[in-house]
């Protein structure tokens, strides 16, 4: 079984174990480079608006640094983990994810987007190496998720899926009848990660509110249910670590994600219109903040 190389996996016999200062500093790195690279490719492309809230840059850091099975040199390896991703801004943080991880040139990066590209905005696995599954309609990576673990359980494999969504797709109803099916079937190899959203003039009391009545939704549908601090690399791990645990009751992590302040002026809401212009200063602030990203990485080392 491969893992990144930086990392081994810290479950052994069915105890937690923590990850140490150095490892939280290396992934701290990963997710570091993951922003720079996002924010190079907008500058390089030249665009005027930013199709990306950035509230999953840590988790990714986690899931492909540090806990899924993966081999980029053999992106199709028949034992690897897989990633769903049904959430439609986080498209460009899983393509820097990938290429930060060797699956692909960071170039790629600096020019995708264009029609036929290697890069494309809808993912597609026949275009993308290391994108394990084309999704059209967002709303189907929640069955796509559920059939590949049913696939998995039936197998007597020990593989994982994971699934990783947001509020946006959950209005959907059709997505809690499969998570019935997920949890009534008690298919354990399937993750499901619901960021909550990001909004920048939501109130603090009412994104409590809204992530818990996620987590209560989960729960009654079945689900051992988390929140988990998006920006947390060690709660991240953790809460993947008690996934991995549990093999009696379908898994969910509610994240309360948000971008890091460096970014949040340059960031959009999950829920806002990504072709509305940002302002003049957008260019100038990226720079800057290439520059901030560049510094701090620079002292990590």
């Amino acid at each position: 079984v491969w893992h990144h190389e930086l990392f081994s996996n810290s479950f052994i016999g069915g105890i937690v174990m923590a990850i140490d200062h150095k490892q939280v500093t290396q992934l701290e790195k990963l997710a570091l480079n993951i922003q720079l690279d996002i924010l190079i490719s907008v500058k390089q492309r030249g665009e005027e608006s930013m199709d990306c809230s950035f509230s999953m840059i840590k988790l990714l850091a986690v899931l492909y640094g540090k806990q899924m099975k993966i081999d980029p040199k053999k992106p199709d390896w028949g034992n690897r983990d897989q990633l769903v991703l049904a959430k439609s801004h986080a498209v460009l943080e899983l393509y820097s994810t990938l290429s930060n991880l060797g699956y692909f040139d960071k170039k790629w990066l600096w020019t995708m987007s264009h029609q036929g590209d290697r890069l494309p905005k809808k993912l597609d696995r026949s275009k993308t190496p290391g994108i394990d599954v084309t999704i059209g309609d967002l709303n189907n990576g929640v069955a796509i998720a559920a059939g590949l673990a049913m696939g998995l359980k039936i197998a007597n494999k020990e593989n994982d899926v994971y699934l990783v969504m947001d509020e946006d797709e959950l209005k959907d109803e059709r997505c809690w009848q499969v998570f019935q099916c997920i949890a009534h079937f008690k298919l354990d190899h399937c993750l499901v990660i619901i960021d909550s959203g990001y909004r920048k003039r939501e109130q603090l009391s009412k994104r409590y509110e809204k992530t818990y009545l996620l987590k209560r939704k989960a729960e009654k549908a079945g689900f051992y249910t988390l929140l988990v601090d998006g920006t947390n690399i060690k709660a991240i791990n953790e809460a993947i670590e008690e996934y991995k645990m549990r093999t009696t009751q379908a898994f969910c992590i509610v994240l309360e994600s948000y971008p890091e302040r460096v970014l949040s002026d340059l960031t959009m809401d999950d829920h806002e219109d990504s072709s509305k212009k940002i302002p003049k200063t957008f260019h100038q602030e990226i720079e800057k903040t290439i520059l901030k990203l560049q510094e701090k990485l620079e002292r990590m080392s």
